[in-house]
């Protein structure tokens, strides 16, 4: 006789299944991270003398974090429009405003400005709107997309500055 599964266990696989997938996006996360910070032993002599602060701001620097912040409250605006128009992407003006961010002030500011776009989003995006309640299997889903896109933007700003810096040489 075949049982029918309770409804808790499927909730519980789902669950699983997704919490597993959002470990392995984080763990993407913080591989690529780490693999920027070594990425010049890998070019060799060529990558040491490579550009930190890539149009001019320190790595940390108040007016990185600055430019971060200001990146992130545009995108909140763009946002909330989008939402007034029916949208329900919770991440559409987000992944735009990280890859500026990280073009403009370095992937140290573009990580800060990943890291506030999450409990942002979390607040004033997800339904219920202005309340932080425990993410359903959807969230975490999305969260970990946003985790990916955004580490693969940041990755692909660094890999651009890199190159703009070899081909200045």
């Amino acid at each position: 006789m075949i049982q029918k599964p309770r409804t808790s266990d499927v909730c519980h696989f789902t669950r699983g299944r997704l919490w597993e997938l959002l470990q392995l996006t984080s763990g993407l996360f913080c591989r690529v991270f780490n693999s920027l910070s070594g990425s010049r032993r890998i070019f060799g002599e060529i990558m040491r003398k490579s550009t930190e602060n890539h149009p001019g701001l320190r790595p940390w620097s108040l007016k990185a974090l600055l430019v971060a912040l200001t990146t992130v409250a545009v995108a909140a605006a763009v946002q909330e429009m989008l939402v007034a128009l029916g949208t329900t992407l919770q991440f559409a003006s987000f992944v735009p405003a990280i890859l500026l961010a990280s073009f403009l002030a370095g992937v140290q500011a573009a990580i800060f400005a990943a890291v506030l776009s999450i409990p942002i989003v979390w607040w004033e995006f997800l339904p219920p709107r202005f309340e932080f309640n425990p993410f359903t299997a959807a969230d975490y889903l999305t969260f970990s997309h946003f985790l990916l896109l955004s580490s693969l933007a940041i990755w692909f700003a660094h890999l651009y500055w890199q190159a703009r810096a070899l081909s200045s040489k």
